[in-house]
Order: C-alpha cells, then sequence, then structure tokens
C-alpha cells in the first residue's frame, strides 16, 4: 500500500525523533552530518523529505550516522564534498523509499566522497528496489570517491544478468567519474590498511559516460556482475588492478553489448570501450573476463579465464608475462600484441585450453632488437598438451620489409615463433617522425645562422 506524503512526513520525524532517543541512550547524541567546521547543514535533514540530506558545501559524517535513507552530495554548489572519517559510520536503509548515496545530483554539479582511516559506509537495498551508490549519474563536471586507510564501503543490493547497478560510476551521459581504493603500503614492519568495496550486485563502469575504477594498492573489490560499457556507443571504462590489489566477480564483460537478459553479444553495436589494466604481477581479476570489439586487456597479473570477440589483448608492459587461469584462452577474431626487445619479451601463460580462430597476431619488436635467423620463442604456453588454432593473421612492425618467420604449434601446448630470416631494425614511427623533425629543425638552425652570418660580414655598397 503507497504511503501518502503526510503519512510518509509524520512516520518519518516519529522515527527521527526515535533514533535521537536511542542516540542519547546509547552516547550517539551527536551523530550527525555536519559541516567540517561541525555547524549544522541547512538541508541535513532536508525540510521537505526528512529522510534525505542534501551536502552542499564541506561536509563531515560524526559518529554512527543512521537516520537516513538517501545522501546526495552536490546537488546546486559544484564541488561539495563528504568525509567519512575515524569513528565515522554512514548507514542507509531502504524503509519508505529506496536507498542512495549520490556524488553529483544534478547535471552541471561535480562533487566527492571521501571514506578514510577505517570509516565505513553501508547501503542497504530492498530486494527488487532501486538505489545504490552512484558516482555521476548525471552530465557535468568530475565526480569522485575514495576509500582507503582501512575503510569498507558495502552495498546489499541483488544482482546478477539484467539486473541495474548497485554501484555506479561514469553513469550518465557526459559524466566524467573516478572511483579510487588506495590501501596504503604499510611501514617499518607493519601491514598495509587495505580499502574494500563490496556490493552484492553488479558494479557498472562507463555506462554512457567516462568512468574509472582503480584498485591502486593493497585494495579488494568484490561485485557480482561488472559491466564495462555494455550499453551506448559514447560509454568509456577503465578498471585498473594495482600492486597486490585483488578483483573477484562472477563476471567481467567489456566493450561488448548485452542482451535484453543481460547475455554478451558479440554482434551488438551497443557498447562503448572498456579497458581492464592489470598493471602488475600481483594484480588479480578472479573472474572470467569477455572482451568485445571495444574491449582491451594489458598487463602482467592474471586472470581466471578469457573470451575475446574481437578486442584486444597485449600482455606485458613492454614486455612481459600475462597468466590466463583455469578458464582458459578463446579467442574469435580478437587481436593478440607480442612485443619483443632487448629486455624481454611478452608471453601468454595459460593455465587451461587455448583456442583460436581468426585471431590476428601483431608481433612489435622495440628497443631497436633484430632478430637472427633461426631465433625462436613461445609466446603462448598452455597447460594443456595442444593449442587449437585456426585461420590466424600476422603482422610485424619494427623490421625492414622482407622478413620472413613462421609460427607453429608446439605438441607441449606451446605457439612458437621461429625467424626463417635475419630481421633488420628499423625505427619505430614516433622515434623516426621524432628524429625527421630534430633533422629539419637542425638544418633550420644551421641555414639561420648561417644566413645571419652572411648579413653580418657583408661589406658595405661602394658609391
Amino acid at each position: 500500500m503507497a504511503h501518502s506524503p503526510q503519512i510518509a512526513s509524520s512516520s518519518l520525524r516519529l522515527r527521527s525523533t526515535l533514533l535521537a532517543a536511542l542516540g542519547c541512550a546509547f552516547g550517539l547524541a551527536q551523530a550527525q552530518i555536519v559541516t567540517t567546521g561541525g555547524l549544522p547543514l541547512a538541508s541535513c535533514p532536508d525540510p521537505a523529505f526528512p529522510y534525505q540530506c542534501v551536502v552542499e558545501g564541506a561536509a563531515k559524517v560524526v559518529g554512527v550516522v543512521g537516520g537516513y535513507e538517501k545522501v546526495r552530495i552536490s546537488r546546486a554548489v559544484s564541488g561539495s564534498s563528504l568525509d567519512v572519517n575515524t569513528g565515522a559510520s554512514l548507514i542507509l536503509n531502504s524503509s519508505l523509499v529506496s536507498a542512495d548515496l549520490v556524488v553529483g545530483d544534478n547535471p552541471g554539479v561535480g562533487g566527492s566522497l571521501t571514506v578514510r582511516n577505517g570509516g565505513t559506509v553501508n547501503i542497504n537495498v530492498l530486494v527488487g528496489g532501486s538505489g545504490g551508490f552512484l558516482i555521476g549519474p548525471f552530465a557535468g563536471p568530475s565526480t569522485s570517491a575514495s576509500i582507503s586507510g582501512g575503510s569498507v564501503v558495502t552495498v546489499n543490493k541483488p544482482g546478477g544478468p539484467g539486473v541495474g547497478a548497485a554501484v555506479g560510476v561514469g553513469f550518465a551521459l557526459g559524466s566524467h567519474s573516478t572511483l579510487l581504493l588506495d590501501g596504503g603500503i604499510g611501514d617499518f614492519g607493519s601491514p598495509a590498511l587495505g580499502a574494500t568495496l563490496t556490493t552484492t550486485g553488479n558494479l557498472s563502469i562507463g555506462r554512457q559516460g567516462q568512468g574509472e575504477v582503480s584498485a591502486f594498492r593493497h585494495a579488494t573489490i568484490n561485485a557480482n556482475i561488472i559491466n564495462m560499457s555494455v550499453i551506448d556507443t559514447a560509454g568509456s571504462a577503465v578498471l585498473y588492478v594495482g600492486l597486490n590489489s585483488t578483483v573477484n566477480a562472477a563476471a567481467v564483460y567489456a566493450g561488448i553489448g548485452l542482451s535484453l537478459a543481460g547475455v554478451p553479444d558479440p554482434l551488438s553495436p551497443n557498447h562503448g570501450t572498456g579497458l581492464v589494466d592489470l598493471h602488475l604481477a600481483s594484480s588479480f581479476l578472479n573472474a572470467p573476463l569477455t572482451l568485445g570489439t571495444g574491449g582491451s586487456l594489458r598487463g602482467v597479473g592474471s586472470v581466471a579465464g578469457l573470451l575475446n570477440y574481437g578486442g584486444l589483448l597485449s600482455p606485458g608492459n613492454s614486455p612481459g608475462t600475462l597468466t590466463i587461469g583455469s578458464g582458459g584462452y578463446t579467442d574469435v577474431g580478437g587481436h593478440l600484441v607480442i612485443e619483443v626487445g632487448t629486455s624481454g619479451k611478452d608471453k601468454l601463460l595459460v593455465q587451461g585450453p587455448v583456442s583460436m580462430n581468426g585471431t590476428t597476431i601483431d608481433f612489435r619488436f622495440i628497443e631497436g632488437f633484430a632478430p637472427a635467423a633461426g631465433f625462436t620463442f613461445d609466446f603462448i604456453d598452455s597447460t594443456e598438451s595442444m593449442v587449437d588454432v585456426h585461420g590466424l593473421n600476422y603482422n610485424f612492425t619494427g623490421l625492414a620489409p622482407g622478413f620472413l618467420f613462421n609460427v607453429q604449434p608446439g605438441s607441449d601446448g606451446r605457439l612458437v615463433f621461429t625467424a626463417l630470416t635475419p630481421g633488420v631494425s628499423v625505427p619505430e614511427p614516433s622515434s623516426l617522425a621524432l628524429a625527421l623533425l630534430a633533422a629539419a629543425l637542425g638544418s633550420a638552425l644551421a641555414g639561420g645562422v648561417g644566413s645571419s652570418r652572411r648579413r653580418h660580414f657583408r661589406k658595405p655598397a661602394r658609391h
């Protein structure tokens, strides 16, 4: 049965009174959201909607605040902020309406949320309800959130295929949003404090806007499904996994359109670009990853499994080894980039089956390296006895035309490159352009100096 505004308002006032009384009884009388100077906020609670707090300007959470269902940061004043620091906890529970925490609550208005030094945020959404944690739901300037110093943000909302996001970063067309988790580095033998985002629902990055989620150091992200620009061509998403950081999910979809049922559709044009960067060897994506034509995976960390429908796979950080787990590597019409240089060679280490059909493999010779005839290396190494490859296409850059090579599957689960002729190194296009520019500038300067000298030493005309 629907509640009338009058009944809802009365009910909320009664609840606020009871919460205040309980707060006094348990020593929480000062729990509130106030300015950073400790002064009351005019819209906390919102006069029209007592279940809501609107943060305008710089504010902070003091103590355990559990009297609101909605907190909106920056509705009219761009650059507004909310700080959840040591001893502070913000708890939003659905009751009369859906619980949500929104950063940037109007088009053209940006804001920020900081959860640090053990502060916590907990959002509980009813089954089937809307709401959650939204960073950049409208078009406008940058919106951001950060979780650091042992802090935890939890969003309880059902997830799965076809279900809306519990956490959204860069949601609307024209939004520019970031979420940073930084667990620190630790010092003098003390472990890093960590930073955690946990949701039982889905995490959406760059739905229609620009969204970046970074598990920077000693950070953990737990989610049901992670969708990266799977709705609209305007979407742009980045998921960065850094030092000793882990992302756990049932599935990750990047740069591939979804059907109405939430199933990836390689033929759908309704997607943007999604980049997963497993930056270090201690970067872990514990989820099967599906790439579409707008999706990319790069780095030297580990991913549970990879299904690539036309996306870009770049193991290494010039160069290095990327590990794919027991889910294996399946590639249909994708693009694999393998760099070979004096400092090493890129490799895919696959702890499961490998199947490649119509894949384009681009060998890039960098750092001036040129292979001799007979040079060989394996760039895919699988724990399976065989790799299944069909219709592969090859390109190379960094060597003069005429270089010949072949690629053959080994009997021990390897895919092996062999140089048939010696290679001759050529400058990379960017290096060549810089060299030509420098030469042109040098010639111009030399010409200018010579001309100046001729003018300087010219004899005066006779009269």
